[in-house]
């Protein structure tokens, strides 16, 4: 997750969808980390370890946390999932070292 300061950057890209995968088959874990650009150089500023059931998975496209959106190059038509900022959020994911 790109972060620049107390703030996410952009959401958080979990796979492309396809006729032949979910990409939300492999996601049933999840290691997420928080990385900042200062200058040239990247900083780990925090990571967080998650497990989601299906079922959870399911709340969060239904309460607008996971997504669906162009993925990609521009003007390719595949499909993306992703999950918002918001979700970090309020999930209580955001790194205590950016005041979360």
């Amino acid at each position: 997750m790109p972060v620049c300061g107390e703030r996410i950057l952009e959401r958080c890209k979990l796979g492309i969808l396809s006729e032949r995968a979910n990409p939300l088959s492999k996601c049933a874990r999840v290691l997420f980390v928080f990385v900042e650009e200062r200058g040239d150089d990247a900083f780990v500023v925090g990571h967080a370890c998650v497990e989601l059931a299906a079922s959870r998975w399911l709340e969060l496209w239904r309460s607008g946390h996971l997504v669906e959106t162009a993925a990609g190059v521009s003007g390719d038509e595949t499909r993306g999932l992703y999950l918002t900022p918001r979700f970090f959020y309020e999930d209580g994911l955001w790194p205590a070292s950016l005041g979360g």
